[in-house]
């Protein structure tokens, strides 16, 4: 996912993965042997341990917008998925938290990247080729970045998750800002 050298491959690649894995996450609910259950348990703890911190590393790191975009909409669907059952997986929790905080912050990679940048790299796979004004896809991932938040307090509520209320304590003021 992370080396695609089309955007639209790996856009796809992102959005199949979250659909594989959201699918799975489904099969241990409806199966009712106990061995088959615990081996498709098993799998989609396998799948999330290797999606997560790429969909993370996408997300802070690429220079694309609609990827990030993707990679966002992708964990949230994920997370409504899984619910409570993302407490068993707490790094990961608190990767996707940092990675909406950065989004909101403004500090990712394609959210950095400046015009000069691209011009330089002759539009790459840069802001440019969104085809998108630049604030309407930042206020898109922002958007998105917010839309986690509730969902993501809803998980920690859940399970007492102890980094939380320090976590929103840092990124509300900075959304009340831009209010």
């Amino acid at each position: 996912m992370l080396e695609f050298p089309n955007v639209l491959c790996s856009q796809n690649a992102v959005t199949a993965a979250g659909n594989l894995l959201i699918s799975i996450h489904k099969m241990v609910s409806q199966t009712q042997l106990p061995n088959e259950k615990q081996l498709i348990q098993d799998e989609s703890d396998r799948l999330i341990d290797d999606l997560i911190p790429n969909l993370c590393t996408i997300i802070n790191t690429t220079a694309t917008r609609s990827l990030a975009q993707i990679a966002l909409d992708t964990i949230k669907s994920i997370l409504e998925e899984f619910k409570v059952d993302m407490l068993k997986h707490m790094a990961l929790f608190e990767k996707i938290a940092h990675s909406v905080q950065k989004v909101l912050a403004y500090k990712t990679k394609c959210q950095q990247e400046s015009d000069e940048d691209n011009e330089e790299n002759g539009g790459g796979e840069g802001r440019d080729q969104d085809g998108r004004d630049d604030a309407e896809y930042d206020a898109m991932l922002i958007t998105t970045g917010g839309d986690l938040l509730p969902v993501l307090t809803s998980i920690a509520c859940a399970g007492n998750v102890q980094f939380f209320p320090g976590y929103l304590a840092s990124v509300i003021p900075k959304l009340q800002k831009r209010l």
